[in-house]
């Protein structure tokens, strides 16, 4: 399944000519859909649920400026740092890998440290408003992204 993808990105690329960012993404999207309409494998999906974690990622790190944006600009720097730990037994290592890198590049957040066991993920945010909610938006939303591309 690797070769036919390889083997439809190459004539994708060969044909338009261009070695280009956006046309080596279109072109990855392009023969993700062209084996998904041919044949349903896990490559196809799984490269789509890659490709919707990437849109969320782009939008948590919009999300994250302004709210960053915000809170610089208000005329009383109210900030409440804070370092959570949030469980996550449940994930394998590279999906831990992804998670913790995930809220590194998450302007405000950085992934501080990971318990012996792996059992919990210790995260700094840069202004804390309740705790369980914010364990609550990383486990139910991206920590799920995250195992819906692994699983």
């Amino acid at each position: 399944m690797v070769r036919i993808f390889l083997l439809l990105l190459i004539v994708w690329l060969m044909l338009t000519a261009k070695l280009t960012l956006p046309n080596v993404v279109l072109g990855v999207v392009v023969a993700l859909i062209a084996i998904a309409v041919t044949q349903q494998t896990n490559i196809a999906r799984r490269g789509y649920r890659m490709f919707l974690l990437a849109i969320f990622f782009i939008w948590e790190v919009l999300v994250a400026n302004v709210r960053i944006a915000i809170a610089i600009l208000r005329p009383r720097l109210q900030l409440q740092p804070a370092i959570i730990a949030i469980p996550v037994e449940e994930l394998s290592e590279p999906e831990l890998v992804v998670l913790a890198t995930f809220l590194t590049l998450t302007p405000g957040t950085l992934s501080v440290d990971v318990a012996p066991d792996q059992s919990t993920l210790y995260v700094h945010t840069f202004n804390l408003i309740d705790a369980e909610q914010f364990r609550r938006e990383v486990k139910g939303n991206v920590q799920r992204a995250i195992q819906e591309v692994f699983r």
